[in-house]
């Protein structure tokens, strides 16, 4: 069982099958909720179609992907020859027509994958949420065992969940999961409604040019995703803050009162071991924090960087106020940390957009964003170095694999899964297709990592790679992307290098590059992630300036 946040994979359920999502897959080396790994699933005989199919059913719940031709622990098998055939996402829509329900949704994809016994075919298929919550089978699912037996694997009528790493018959917990999706898309759709009165109001407003009908008591965090987007649009374009900054106030406020109840351990929350109320306080959390996220985008986006300001300092109060107040330090608070782990995500999200367009100051205001309180742990502690150890001692990373053995997840991979959620940090990428081979989103989210232990490693003057470790830890060290390019401006730009690390000499800068490195390539052992910097310029840079002892 998984200590995750409720509904919370370590990889986003973005419904891509390209062979980089293949290979994040195989990465996660153990089956979960959201993931199936099959060593072997003959689906031209009854017992593998039949199989497939009950897996396929329990996935509708909450969605996940099959992998076919790797084992339960991540070791990649391969299909047997001639099987790829079989996972044509007609003839396996075909195959599971005879049993589960109308309305699924699924995709399929064959990729090649090298093994020390040469490449091998593995199948990967995306099952996604059923639009009813669930998937009733339409027909038995029995067959004959290698033994000759007769076995069902389900009847007609029956509704199956993934429980672990089992597809079972679903229980009072996974109806709950059901009716919670339900109550969250009711909620979506009250907060459509509210957004059509504030548009009304706005509208009034703005035609009248009355202060009576300010728009301020309407635009609130409970507006739906789109419309809040739009208001603050047009709130930035007439530049009026007003109403934005009674938003941001009340929006902390609501934080403030979900994290403050008592509602149980967060381990509990994240195994949904409790009852309803947790999960959906850990819901209502979401949503309030992404407005936040979504004024600090737009403001990207727009270069309005006073939003900016004002959204990333709105949370870094909060964070202060979670990690000071001692109301909200008991066992029984466990939204607590999960507050963390949700800003850091957005923080990590935010930071990646900054760096595909590039503004730089954003991106050092937000690595070195204050917050009260921190230095009591140590000089120079940073927001996220904070929220990451506070995640993981929560135990908000930790999964555990089929064997026992322990698995971590990554920061980086959940920010990504933001990112992916919410179009208002992808405003660049208008036509980004989870199909596709190349993935920007979680290149850029490395990149701002990699800046991040650069740039708090400069603030304090970083002398030992001890130094670096306390103000960053290198996330991205366990990614392989090439995503080192923005070092070189940093090198090369006087501007570029006075926006991120301000008047910093070549020799300092030397420093604490090859010190970020060196940390980086210690912790990448452990994935066989990172391999230094790529780029020749940031080569010689380091070999020409800098002096690190050995």
């Amino acid at each position: 069982m998984t200590s995750l946040p409720a509904h919370e994979p370590p990889f986003y359920l973005d419904g891509s099958v390209t062979r980089d999502k293949l290979m994040e897959l195989i990465g996660v080396e153990t089956e979960l909720k959201w993931l199936d790994l099959k060593r072997e699933c003959d689906i031209n005989k009854s017992e593998g179609k039949v199989e497939i199919a009950k897996d396929v059913g329990a996935m509708q719940i909450a969605g996940g992907y099959v992998l076919l031709g790797v084992d339960d622990d991540g070791t990649v098998t391969g299909l047997p020859v001639g099987h790829a055939r079989y996972f044509d996402e007609a003839t396996l829509r075909s195959k599971l027509d005879a049993y589960l329900g109308a309305g699924y949704d699924l995709r399929s994809k064959v990729h090649q994958v090298e093994t020390d016994n040469g490449p091998v075919d593995v199948a990967l298929v995306w099952v996604a949420p059923h639009p009813d919550g669930c998937n009733v089978f339409r027909a038995t699912g029995n067959y004959a065992n290698d033994k000759g037996e007769p076995k069902v694997a389900f009847r007609a009528g029956d509704v199956y969940a993934r429980h672990g790493t089992k597809s079972e018959p679903w229980n009072q917990d996974d109806r709950a999961e059901v009716n919670a999706r339900r109550d969250a898309a009711a909620r979506d759709r009250w907060r459509a409604e509210s957004t059509e009165e504030f548009a009304r109001q706005l509208h009034a407003a703005t035609t009248a040019n009355s202060v009576t009908n300010d728009p301020s008591a309407t635009y609130t965090w409970k507006l739906d995703a789109d419309g809040f987007e739009a208001a603050t649009v047009e709130l930035i374009r007439r530049n009026d803050d007003v109403p934005l900054k009674r938003m941001l106030r009340s929006a902390q406020a609501e934080v403030r009162r979900i994290v403050s109840e008592p509602i149980g351990r967060v381990r509990d929350i994240a195994n949904a071991s409790t009852t309803g109320l947790g999960a959906a306080a850990a819901d209502e959390l979401t949503t309030v924090l992404d407005r936040f996220t979504t004024i600090a985008a737009l403001a990207l986006d727009l270069d309005r960087p006073r939003y900016f300001t004002m959204a990333t300092q709105a949370l870094a109060e909060l964070y202060s106020w979670s990690t000071t107040d001692l109301r909200v330090q008991s066992s029984a608070h466990g939204l607590a940390p999960l507050l963390w782990l949700r800003m850091a995500e957005r923080q990590y999200a935010v930071g990646g957009l900054a760096v595909r367009l590039k503004r730089w100051a954003q991106v050092r205001e937000l690595v070195l964003l204050d917050v009260d309180g921190l230095d009591e742990f140590s000089v120079g502690r940073t927001w996220h170095r904070d929220a990451l150890t506070q995640s993981s001692r929560a135990g908000l990373f930790d999964v555990v694999r089929t064997d026992g053995r322990p698995f971590e997840a990554s920061l980086l991979q959940f920010a990504t899964g933001v990112a992916f959620r919410l179009p208002v940090l992808r405003p660049d990428l208008p036509e980004l297709d989870p199909r596709s081979p190349r993935d920007p989103v979680r290149v850029s989210i490395c990149t701002f990592d990699l800046l991040a232990g650069i740039v708090a490693s400069v603030q304090v003057d970083a002398t030992t790679e001890r130094h670096v470790f306390n103000v960053s830890y290198p996330n991205f060290a366990r990614f392989e992307d090439n995503f080192d390019k923005p070092i070189a401006k940093l090198i090369a730009d006087p501007q570029v290098r006075a926006e991120l690390t301000g008047n910093v000499s070549d020799a300092t800068l030397a420093r604490v590059l090859a010190l970020v490195d060196q940390v980086a390539q210690k912790e990448a052992q452990r994935y066989f992630g990172w391999d230094g910097y790529h780029d020749q310029v940031v080569k010689h840079f380091i070999d020409k300036h800098a002096a690190v002892p050995g």
